[in-house]
């Protein structure tokens, strides 16, 4: 398994959607999700772009991805549910 970091602008593709965090409405607002309430999980093999990157829990840090797909769906999700698309 290769290990990379993740940056804004990267496409990732959609492979676990059970990392997905659907109601986080602070991290939401945090990262700018245009629906600061609830966003859904997206289906395996769905495609988006970072649109942006943070940390989540001190203790054990997770990376969590802002993405976004051509439709304008956005989705909050850690790394371990998504595979980087080499373009």
């Amino acid at each position: 398994m290769e290990i990379r970091d993740f940056k804004v602008g990267d496409k990732v593709k959609i492979t676990n959607p059970g990392n997905t965090y659907t109601t986080h409405s602070a991290m939401f607002f945090k990262l700018g999700f245009r629906n600061q309430d609830k966003n859904r999980a997206w289906e395996i093999g769905t495609m988006g772009e970072i649109f942006e990157i943070t940390l989540y829990d001190i203790f054990n840090p997770i990376t969590l991805l802002a993405l976004r797909d051509e439709d304008g769906n956005e989705c909050l999700i850690s790394t371990e549910g998504v595979e980087f698309i080499l373009e």
